[in-house]
């Protein structure tokens, strides 16, 4: 008798996975909606802050300084205390102790040069945000993505875009796939939904299911995973209203 796992558990197997991470890489690891990579933290004085790489922003030659300060002249200039750089996918962000981010973009990351020999440029956002490139390239004159601060964490998902009754999560090819930010999954689950179909002898048939009305049909919430892999409470992970109180078989 084939295995029974109910949706949440199937997002943990090592199939969808290999899957899942595959798909990111195919997506640029960003989400296809808003340009959102996923992103990462920092604490400052006791306050999470998220923040990560935005690929729908460019940062503009008239947007960035011409003037060049050491690293020392842009910590006395802004009154920072430390600089902090942290991977994010293939781009470092760095924040500083007073909250603004910048980029640390370098000839080769592996092997960033040292404090003497890197060089700040200020950058002036749209929204009249400050933030900076930390560079031992001095011929910088745009940048193909900005960044984004979020109160809540972002994580990359895979969105299905159908589910056929009786599959796993990784059975579907990938063109039925695509990356999500967890922000735009859930509102597209809420504002369009997702189509539910049985496979009859090879034949598609749309069947009418209303999604969880907390979840959206997603059938959890991977911001929560330390909690029960972050199964939905109120549909136990089976997605749709139709199923809340007795098994789904996909």
């Amino acid at each position: 008798m084939e295995d029974f796992f109910t949706y949440a558990e199937q997002l943990e197997k090592p199939e969808w996975q290999r899957l899942r991470l595959k798909i990111i890489e195919r997506d640029g690891q960003k989400c296809q909606l808003c340009g959102k990579g996923k992103s990462v933290s920092a604490k400052f004085d006791n306050k999470i802050i998220n923040f990560g790489i935005d690929y729908s922003l460019k940062i503009c030659a008239d947007q960035i300084s011409d003037k060049i300060l050491t690293l020392e002249e842009f910590k006395q200039c802004l009154n920072i205390n430390w600089i902090r750089c942290m991977r994010n996918g293939d781009k470092i962000i760095a924040v500083t102790s007073n909250n603004p981010c910048g980029f640390l973009v370098v000839k080769d990351d592996k092997n960033i040069p040292p404090q003497q020999d890197l060089m700040v440029r200020l950058i002036g956002l749209s929204n009249g945000t400050l933030s900076f490139v930390i560079t031992d390239k001095p011929e910088i004159k745009s940048l193909d993505y900005g960044f984004y601060i979020s109160q809540t964490p972002i994580i990359l998902n895979v969105h299905h875009k159908n589910y056929i009754l009786g599959r796993k999560a990784w059975e579907y090819k990938d063109s039925d796939l695509v990356t999500l930010c967890n922000e735009c999954h859930l509102s597209v689950h809420k504002a369009i939904g997702v189509k539910v179909y049985a496979d009859e002898n090879g034949f598609m048939t749309e069947v009418k299911l209303t999604p969880c009305f907390r979840c959206g049909g997603t059938g959890y919430f991977p911001e929560y995973r330390n909690v029960q892999n972050g199964i939905c409470f109120r549909c136990k992970g089976r997605r749709f209203e139709e199923y809340k109180y007795g098994s789904c078989d996909s």
